[in-house]
């Protein structure tokens, strides 16, 4: 079933998060070869997507 939605009231603003990368690696706790990559890779600033999608997290479980 499909629905209809008013394209003027959809805000678009939370689709995509954009945040700085050195935040992202600290709450990631990514290493210094990741971070390296990711800084690289995108600079100061890109969305949540995109730093997920291109880094590879440390494994929590031994």
């Amino acid at each position: 079933m499909s629905s209809h939605f008013d394209s003027k009231t959809f805000a678009a603003v939370h689709t995509q998060q954009i945040v700085l990368v050195e935040d992202y690696i600290l709450q990631n706790r990514l290493d210094e070869r990741q971070a390296k990559i990711l800084k690289a890779l995108f600079g100061n600033i890109a969305t949540k997507q995109e730093l997920s999608a291109n880094c590879v997290r440390p494994s929590r479980i031994r």
